[in-house]
């Protein structure tokens, strides 16, 4: 019998002070523009039913990455039919958040973000998670990826949540830095053995 320890990790942000570049007020829209010109503007919108194809494509490549990382992250066979399903009940419920991020008419960043609460037994039972980051291969080191978390802390406030936490896998490195300098810790890990 061989053991395999593969860890992820649980980060977490508290108090969601954000940094001051993003202000947040009680009357914070959800979208802002951005205050310096890019190259092409990155327009962050929030999902409509009819952007569920392009939802699909970057949910799937997200997965096959986090799945080249830890194969027990590949998606299993039915999972579009439940996607479609899980999307189109919560796109436009005030306590899921499905963001994208455009490009020339293109889509090249998706966020998913829901509000979660825990057994009434547990003092700090409510949070926002962040349960899908990802920001297309060809896109990224734009900054298309804070802004996008910057969106889910303004929204995190607007659900009255001082607290996002989000999983990020232990061999993931790039999203553990870029976590970290988003001001997450880490505060609980999961170990897995294989038997």
């Amino acid at each position: 019998m061989s053991a395999i320890m593969n860890t992820t990790t649980i980060t977490e942000r508290n108090n969601l002070a954000l940094p001051q570049r993003w202000p947040v007020s009680q009357k914070a829209p959800l979208i802002n523009a951005p205050k310096r010109p890019l190259r092409s503007r990155i327009h962050l919108v929030p999902a409509s039913r009819h952007d569920y194809p392009t939802v699909v494509a970057l949910f799937q490549a997200l997965h096959a990455y986090n799945a080249s990382l830890d194969n027990h992250f590949a998606l299993a066979e039915n999972w579009e039919p439940l996607l479609r399903e899980h999307f189109y009940q919560t796109y436009d419920s005030s306590n899921s958040l499905w963001l994208l991020a455009k490009k020339s008419g293109q889509t090249v960043g998706l966020l998913i973000a829901a509000v979660h609460t825990d057994s009434p037994i547990f003092r700090y039972n409510h949070w926002v998670e962040v349960e899908a980051l990802y920001v297309a291969p060809a896109y990224q080191g734009q900054g298309i990826a804070r802004r996008l978390m910057a969106q889910a802390y303004t929204w995190a406030h607007q659900q009255g949540s001082n607290r996002i936490q989000l999983y990020v896998t232990a061999t993931n490195v790039r999203a553990k830095t870029f976590y970290t300098q988003e001001g997450f810790a880490v505060s609980q890990e999961i170990q897995r053995k294989s038997l």
